[in-house]
């Protein structure tokens, strides 16, 4: 499979911070061709504090399994932890997998909008649009996420139909039923 680091220091820590876990695969440059995969939070300093990592040596869905599966066993058994990640194939199978530990009645999947908004980028190639997504996606009221997505309509109707396949639960803050950013985790010094 690969190389799975755990610091049980870290893992004291987490005790401590928020549950919500960004997840993140790159690759690794120069000698060694592997992928790199993390798993971190952000302490009530708003500073990212690293839960675990592994050294694989691709992205897939049993490595990405494997992954969610240790994180699940090792670092947290705890209900209501809200997982951040991009849409990578291997992740989104692995979180809809539950033998990884990681179920929709336990924990909620949502995804980063910078990722969005740069996979938008990506296809529409442009800024001004890609900015207008940020907005949207960024709005905490449905009537001003509305709003931004009509203008956004106005600017090039095409790329609405971009967004059918995406459950806007999981990349808006209006809709993501306060798993993003909880006013609770505000009030005890938790800021995401």
């Amino acid at each position: 499979m690969g190389f799975l680091g755990i610091l049980h220091l870290l893992l004291r820590g987490f005790r401590h911070c928020g549950p919500m876990i960004q997840i993140d695969g790159t690759f690794l440059y120069g000698k060694y061709k592997h992928k790199l995969l993390i798993a971190t939070v952000v302490d009530s300093n708003s500073h990212v504090f690293p839960l675990a990592f592994a050294i694989v040596d691709e992205e897939s869905r049993d490595i990405w399994g494997w992954f969610m599966a240790c994180l699940r066993h090792h670092v947290t058994d705890r209900d209501g932890v809200c997982v951040i990640s991009d849409r990578h194939p291997g992740i989104l199978l692995a979180m809809n997998d539950p033998r990884n530990g990681w179920t929709n009645e336990r924990d909620q999947h949502i995804f980063c909008l910078r990722h969005i908004c740069s996979n938008f980028y990506m296809r529409f190639g442009s800024k001004e649009l890609k900015d207008m997504v940020y907005i949207a996606g960024a709005q905490h009221q449905p009537r001003k996420f509305k709003a931004s997505m009509k203008e956004l309509h106005q600017l090039n109707p095409e790329c609405i139909a971009w967004f059918t396949d995406l459950d806007r639960a999981q990349w808006t803050n209006a809709y993501d039923k306060g798993y993003r950013y909880l006013d609770d985790y505000k009030s005890r010094g938790y800021y995401v």
